[in-house]
């Protein structure tokens, strides 16, 4: 947090498995100080609930690991394309 307080973001990446939180409360803090940096939640366990907890907290992209280098790369530029156009609908 305090790295991210010092740097602007064009868009912020999380994992849901973290230490001492998880990556939705992560992104729901951040949210107010990026309020234009898409958001794109990733996790091993991904769950519908948790893919709908994402969405209705603004998340851009919900991915699944194991994620490819390339899939990351097409799902952050279709985010940075969609800026405040909703979320993406493919998971």
């Amino acid at each position: 947090m305090d790295i991210l307080s010092q740097r602007r973001c064009a868009v912020i990446l999380a994992d849901y498995q973290l230490p001492g939180t998880n990556g939705l409360d992560l992104l729901a803090a951040l949210r107010g100080a990026y309020p234009e940096a898409p958001l794109i939640l990733y996790s091993a366990s991904m769950t519908p609930e948790l893919a709908m907890q994402a969405r209705d907290l603004g998340v851009a992209a919900v991915l699944e690991k194991p994620v490819s280098p390339e899939r990351l790369v097409e799902v952050v530029r279709a985010a940075l394309g969609r800026r405040g156009k909703g979320p993406l609908e493919e998971r």
